[in-house]
C-alpha cells in the first residue's frame, strides 16, 4: 500500500478506513478522504501500537494494521487494469505504464533524486503540478496512486491530447511506450529513454501478457 496523509483520496483511502474502523474507531467514516477524523484515528492508532506518531500512513503502520505493502508488480497489473478500463488497449496501457515504472518505480509518493522538482508517478514538475491541483482540487504532494493514474488519463484526453491521439494510433506495447515517452514524458534524454522504455515495454508484455 501507499504512504497516504492528510489530503489523501481514494480507494487506499478507504480501505485504512475500513482497517482503522474494525480497530477500535467503528464510527470513523468510510468515504475515502484522509480529513482531520482519519488523521485522529491514525494518531491514536500509533500512540496504542507504539508506533511513531505522525498521522502517516506509511508501511509501519500499514503492517500494524495487518495490510501487506504493495509490490511493484502488483502496482504495474492494477495500473494496465485501470488504464484498460478507460478505454486503451493492453498494448498502450503497458506503454503508458513502462514509462510510469521508468519515471517512479511505481511509487506515488517518489520525489525527484537529487531534490529536484519532480513528483509523483509521471515525476510532473512545476505548471503540470498545479494543473493537477486544479484538477484534483488538493495538491499532488500525498496524493493517492489511482488519483495520479486518473490525471494521466485525463492529460492523455485533454492538456496532452497531442500525445493522446498520437497513442491511440499505435498498436505494439514498444511503439505505444515510444509516443508516450517522447509526446508526453518528454525527458532530457529522450533517446536514451525511448530505447530503454520501449525494452521495458516488451519486458512488461512478455510477464502479464494481453
Amino acid at each position: 500500500m501507499e504512504v497516504l496523509r492528510r489530503g489523501a483520496k481514494g480507494e487506499d483511502v478507504k480501505q485504512l478506513q475500513t482497517r482503522l474502523r474494525s480497530h477500535g474507531f467503528p464510527t470513523l467514516a468510510v468515504d475515502g478522504d484522509f480529513g482531520p477524523a482519519t488523521e485522529a484515528a491514525v494518531r491514536h492508532f500509533q500512540s496504542e501500537h507504539k508506533l511513531v506518531v505522525d498521522g502517516i500512513v506509511g508501511p509501519q503502520t500499514w503492517a500494524a494494521l495487518g495490510v501487506p505493502p504493495d509490490t511493484e508488480e502488483q502496482r504495474i497489473k492494477e495500473a494496465i487494469a485501470f488504464f484498460r478500463k478507460q478505454g486503451w488497449s493492453c498494448e498502450q496501457a503497458i506503454g503508458i505504464v513502462a514509462n510510469l515504472d521508468a519515471e517512479s518505480g511505481m511509487d506515488p509518493n517518489i520525489q525527484q533524486g537529487g531534490g529536484g522538482p519532480g513528483y509523483g508517478l509521471a515525476q510532473w514538475e512545476g505548471a503540470r503540478q498545479l494543473d493537477f491541483q486544479q484538477w484534483a482540487h488538493h495538491s499532488i504532494h500525498g496524493s493517492s496512486f489511482e488519483e495520479q493514474l486518473g490525471f494521466v488519463h485525463y492529460e492523455l484526453t485533454h492538456t496532452e491530447s497531442r500525445a493522446g491521439t498520437a497513442l491511440k494510433r499505435t498498436r505494439t506495447a514498444d511503439d505505444a511506450a515510444e509516443v508516450v515517452t517522447r509526446d508526453y514524458e518528454r525527458p532530457a534524454d529522450t533517446a536514451g529513454a525511448v530505447v530503454r522504455r520501449r525494452r521495458l515495454a516488451k519486458e512488461i508484455e512478455a510477464r502479464i501478457g494481453c
